[in-house]
């Protein structure tokens, strides 16, 4: 797989999106990337490769358990029992992707797994878990402190009812720049 362009999972991100991404990581040597929400692993697969020969550590977070927002579709499918479809569709698209062995998966919980990393210590840190607005809230205030200075909060779904009034409220409580893509966002830490 070459290190740039779309992702050859299928998948929710658009390919102007994982452009986003990969040019938010593309610049991260001996660094952290943290990915939170992974699903079948598109942004996994677009963002995994090169991570490693720069000396990276490439952190995917995902409960596979669903979130809580009514309106996003992937939630029926988890709430139907197929999480663990979820769990082994993205491990075998890694594996066959040869990104598996470059990555660590901890399937726990966003804001508590946010514990385990020290205060700015995260280069890039994407949000693509739960869409309703309670738990990008709190994914947000969870992950935003371990952001380092000039490392970026981003994420997925801009637009969506629940992302776009939290990221606006980082943004201004912050008072930190932010760049938008097609659907993505990302916020700099200064």
């Amino acid at each position: 797989m070459s290190k740039e362009g779309p992702s050859p999972v299928p998948g929710w991100i658009s390919d102007a999106d994982i452009q986003f991404l990969q040019a938010l990581v593309g610049d991260v040597h001996d660094g952290l990337v943290v990915e939170v929400g992974v699903a079948l692993g598109r942004t996994t697969a677009a963002i995994a490769c090169g991570l490693a020969e720069r000396g990276c550590r490439h952190v995917c977070i995902d409960t596979f358990k669903g979130g809580t927002d009514p309106r996003d579709p992937l939630n029926t499918l988890y709430q139907a029992g197929r999480g663990r479809f979820f769990r082994q569709a993205f491990e075998y698209n890694a594996r066959a992707l040869g990104v598996w062995n470059n990555i660590e998966l901890i399937e726990a919980a966003s804001p508590e797994v946010a514990r385990l990393f020290e205060d700015e210590s995260i280069d890039v840190c994407f949000l693509d878990a739960d869409h309703s607005h309670e738990a990008i809230t709190a994914d947000i205030a969870a992950w935003w402190p371990k952001i380092k200075p000039g490392g970026f909060l981003a994420g997925d779904d801009y637009p969506g009812p629940g992302v776009r009034p939290a990221v606006d409220e980082l943004v201004k409580r912050e008072g930190v720049p932010a760049t938008y893509g097609f659907r993505c966002w990302a916020a700099e830490r200064s």
